[in-house]
């Protein structure tokens, strides 16, 4: 859909896809997930899944704010 909009091939966006995301782990990840120790990661495990149920999980990230622009092509899909 994103090749479409941008007038890019599905190869094109598949490798752009793929680079952003190693430059993102590379250079975000470190800053954004803090090195943590076994201990303290079981903590949180243990904690999140007190609250909210889900075992195994760090943390959650809430994407409500991300807006989606809807394409012509059936539209009522996307949901922002």
């Amino acid at each position: 859909m994103c090749g479409e909009i941008y007038g890019i091939t599905e190869s094109s966006t598949s490798i752009i896809a793929k680079e952003l995301c190693l430059a993102s782990r590379k250079h975000l990840k470190p800053l954004v997930i803090p090195k943590l120790i076994k201990n303290k990661i079981k903590q949180i495990t243990i904690s999140f899944e007190s609250l909210h149920g889900i075992p195994y999980i760090i943390g959650a990230i809430n994407g409500n704010h991300i807006p989606i622009v809807a394409p012509k092509i059936d539209p009522k899909s996307y949901y922002c």
